[in-house]
């Protein structure tokens, strides 16, 4: 059940350039008992792994901004060492609780109708920039790779058409993750054989679901996995409260 899970999160990763952490990390808490304090590290781990998986299906096509990917990496890779390092300081009650919160928020984002940018717009910099700085901060703090936060930051500020988008965040999300993930090894002991399993079904779905997304319509795809995220928010929100 754990690998097939696996194999599915790495499909949602893959078909919306987001979304495999929010997955994962309750995965390992819930199914496999991890403690919350290592789940978020192997999370980042698995998502950089299998977020790469995707990056390289999508080299061929040519759809990813490396312009913007990289003014994104930037900023948000100082914020996910900010939020690595204030890991050490906060409660495993308080990460939930911001967790689940941010998973709500998430489907909430994602239910939203936005109207489809222009790549050719210009580009305001200040808000792109916070924006990649905020996003960073939460990837280091909960282990999430952001990339339902990244893909309408990319789609709204960025003025990215949604395929660009999705293919732009999982470069950002492998790159975030893998540096969150380096901050986190002074941290914690990894278990490195069940990382690795974990990474490897996380993958396949990667690269399974990357084909998804080139042939099925992201936007209700995206709705579909938005109820979900809501009744799993809710229910570790209820958890950690009761």
């Amino acid at each position: 059940m754990t690998y097939l899970l696996a194999l599915l999160s790495g499909i949602a990763l893959g078909t919306l350039g987001g979304g495999g952490s929010i997955l994962i990390v309750p995965i390992l808490t819930y199914l496999m008992e991890f403690s919350l304090k290592l789940s978020i590290p192997m999370g980042l781990a698995i998502v950089a792994i299998s977020s790469s998986t995707a990056v390289i299906s999508n080299l061929r096509d040519k759809v990813i901004n490396y312009k913007i990917a990289v003014q994104f990496i930037i900023f948000s890779l100082l914020g996910t060492s900010l939020g690595s390092y204030s890991s050490q300081f906060v409660r495993e009650s308080f990460q939930f609780i911001l967790f689940s919160t941010v998973i709500i928020l998430a489907a909430v984002s994602m239910l939203r109708k936005r109207p489809q940018r222009s790549s050719n717009d210009s580009i305001p910099f200040i808000y792109f920039a916070i924006s990649a700085l905020s996003i960073g901060v939460l990837t280091g703090l909960i282990g999430v790779g952001g990339g339902f936060l990244i893909v309408p930051t990319l789609n709204i500020i960025g003025r990215q058409n949604i395929k660009v988008s999705i293919a732009t965040s999982l470069f950002v999300i492998a790159i975030n993750s893998l540096g969150g993930f380096i901050q986190y090894l002074t941290i914690v002991n990894i278990p490195w054989i069940f990382l690795l399993k974990f990474s490897a079904f996380a993958s396949i779905g990667s690269f399974i679901g990357s084909k998804i997304a080139k042939k099925a319509n992201p936007e209700k795809l995206k709705a579909t996995f938005a109820y979900f995220l809501v009744l799993m928010g809710v229910f570790m929100m209820v958890k950690t409260t009761f």
